[in-house]
């Protein structure tokens, strides 16, 4: 995300739809001093051309040629890191709602606080990881996000840091370090190293999988790997 702006999209066929919605998110985010950009849409198939730079959108259901349903299968195959908030005034769609893994559902016509929670849903899973560490190469500082973490290993009573496709470094024991880390991004797999849920792409009772790297999981944590893993995919997934 650059520059840590969220870019907020607005998709209904009503021009003052989009217009008001623009007015009630504007206010909301300046509220929270939050850096972002909104995009308003009359159309599915204009969004879809910037979907690609899209974190959370508003998604009307109701809409001619491309219907909401239609515009949410598009965004998924196209920006499965975007979060789709669904607006209707039809609660009997909710069953078709499903299909688009939305992270909520707003009623029509818009109300500023069920607008509010849904912005404060994603902001939860939007903020996690956004914490900076200082960490070290050849001597010198840098500060990296969280979220940038592969994996921490342990080594001679400090930790490797494996980050940004490099490997950074801390004279701090794993215990220490596992303090400053936000828990709901990583896992302690074995003794000696903690994982970056985020970057894990596969596991077993014994092994966790970052791309191409194996790294060892102790078969006690392995129930618990399995239970945090599948509550970060559910809550945090980027």
């Amino acid at each position: 995300m650059e520059n840590n702006i969220i870019r907020i999209a607005i998709c209904d066929d009503i021009l003052e739809m989009t217009k008001f919605m623009t007015n009630i998110i504007s206010n909301i985010m300046d509220e929270k001093k939050i850096e972002y950009e909104i995009l308003a849409f009359q159309s599915g198939r204009d969004l879809l051309e910037q979907i690609d730079n899209v974190n959370l959108v508003f998604l009307d259901l109701e809409m001619p040629e491309m219907d909401g349903i239609k515009t949410g299968e598009r965004i998924r195959r196209e920006n499965e890191k975007c979060k789709i908030i669904v607006a209707s005034a039809r609660e009997d769609r909710m069953k078709e709602v499903f299909r688009l893994d939305a992270m909520r559902f707003v009623s029509k016509p818009y109300n500023r606080e069920e607008i509010m929670e849904a912005i404060d849903a994603y902001l939860q899973t939007y903020q996690v990881g956004l914490q900076k560490i200082e960490v070290y190469k050849n001597r010198k500082p840098y500060y990296i996000m969280q979220r940038e973490i592969r994996y921490i290993q342990a080594y001679n009573g400090a930790v490797n840091i494996y980050a940004r496709n490099t490997v950074f470094h801390k004279e701090v024991t794993l215990s220490k370090m596992e303090e400053m880390l936000d828990e709901h991004i990583f896992f302690k797999i074995h003794k000696a190293i903690i994982v970056g849920l985020g970057f894990v792409t596969e596991y077993t009772k014994d092994k966790v999988f970052i791309d191409k790297e194996i790294l060892p999981l102790s078969r006690r944590n392995s129930k618990e790997f399995e239970r945090v893993f599948m509550d970060f995919d559910l809550k945090y997934r980027g």
